[in-house]
């Protein structure tokens, strides 16, 4: 058995199709959906949210300025399914900011976090509300992203480097080191996360996602499934590509800054 993992995790429930939206909504997830001039992607992305099994969601797309078709496909989205919310910042407040704007406006007790040209699969958010249920010390949910070119053929498959099952701090923390982050297209995090180690660190740059993480897993109980929960794509233009999750590198420049942050 990989140290620190009690037992395994039996999240992947078998569900027969979309459940129905209730008339009356009670969101007990947020998505958080930043998007910059990429109106046909961003589509995609929300889709792929309002097509979760677990139907207790809300999903709002902060536009950073975009001045394209970006408002017309979401308000469109929005009148067709309630759960969709619109918000366009009057000016472009960069990446960072823009999550973090997303970040501290979460009224639910469990976000996560979709950039806008990835997808999640269908049972993501059922598989993650499932393991919270069984597993109530965990603050963070990590499933299988695939990362994947726009051809959908498979590039690779960190998590599958990991075993399922509950990681109490700081053996989450080390299981990153020791091999690689979740990437945080697959994961749910509680609320209270955020409020604890607050969001992301600008200064630590394109690892900004790895140092939440670190800090996140260093105090809160990460739960880690088997169960393939989303699509991250790799393009020339995506933040994957462009990075090597390594001590080399952005991960190298801004390890100083957070290493500091992730005693308990």
């Amino acid at each position: 058995m990989t140290p620190g993992v009690v037992e395994k995790c039996a999240c992947g429930r078998e569900a027969a199709g979309l459940i129905p939206l209730r008339k009356e909504m009670d969101p007990q997830i947020t998505t958080v959906i930043p998007t910059y001039r990429r109106p046909s992607l961003v589509r995609r992305a929300v889709l792929s949210v309002l097509g979760q099994t677990y139907p207790d969601l809300v999903v709002h797309v902060y536009d950073n300025a975009s001045g394209d078709e970006t408002a017309n496909v979401v308000n469109e989205l929005a009148r067709q399914d309630p759960r969709v919310k619109y918000h366009c910042h009057r000016e472009n407040l960069g990446a960072h900011e823009n999550f973090n704007f997303g970040m501290s406006h979460v009224d639910t007790p469990f976000f996560s976090l979709l950039s806008d040209d990835d997808a999640l699969l269908p049972r993501f958010y059922e598989s993650a509300m499932a393991a919270f249920e069984r597993y109530g010390e965990a603050g963070i949910f990590a499933g299988v992203t695939l990362r994947s070119d726009f051809a959908g053929h498979v590039l690779d498959v960190p998590m599958a480097r990991w075993a399922e099952g509950l990681y109490r701090p700081p053996t989450g923390l080390m299981e990153i080191l020791r091999k690689e982050h979740p990437d945080w297209t697959g994961v749910v995090f509680r609320k209270d996360v955020c409020q604890t180690v607050g969001l992301l660190d600008s200064e630590t740059g394109v690892a900004s996602d790895y140092d939440f993480e670190l800090r996140a897993t260093a105090r809160f109980a990460l739960v880690v499934s088997a169960q393939p929960c989303a699509v991250l794509f790799s393009h020339p233009e995506a933040l994957t590509v462009r990075r090597t999750l390594t001590f080399t590198g952005p991960v190298c420049c801004g390890w100083p800054r957070s290493c500091p942050r992730l005693r308990r």
